[in-house]
């Protein structure tokens, strides 16, 4: 087989996978069984290019219908339900963990006071000591 056609059809084979909703397991399968009819097809038409193979299998979205077609719908709509579940579960575990991550944070502020206060005493020479808070100054504010 060419080498341009076989990267035709392996680019067509993935966008049928793309558009199959279904377990990784019937995907495969299918898909395996329709790239060996595309290969059968090919040898048996040598000068079939893509658009051949198109037209005798059908653009991805048909051979995605004709699928699902055939597909069971209930084991459809059952794994449906199970991915919901799985996504809804994972949100609401995340939306917890980033509560508890922001009160851990908030409350972590909170409690460290994030700052000391340094006292200066300062005495004027002649005077005698005494404890008056008056004398006390603050850094830069008098108390």
């Amino acid at each position: 087989m060419r080498t341009d056609l076989e990267k035709e059809l392996q680019r067509y084979l993935k966008e049928i996978k793309k558009c199959l909703l279904c377990s990784t397991k019937l995907s495969r399968k299918f898909l395996s069984d329709l790239a060996q009819s595309v290969d059968q097809f090919v040898e048996a038409e040598p000068e079939a290019d893509i658009t051949a193979v198109k037209d005798h299998f059908g653009t991805p979205e048909q051979i995605a219908k004709s699928f699902l077609a055939e597909t069971d719908i209930g084991y459809l709509r059952k794994k449906i339900r199970i991915r919901s579940i799985i996504m809804i579960c994972t949100s609401i575990a995340l939306a917890a963990w980033c509560i508890m991550v922001g009160i851990s944070v908030v409350d972590n502020h909170m409690s460290a006071h994030g700052h000391g206060v340094e006292e200066i005493i300062v005495y004027e020479p002649g005077e005698e000591t005494t404890d008056n808070s008056d004398e006390i100054f603050i850094q830069g504010d008098a108390a």
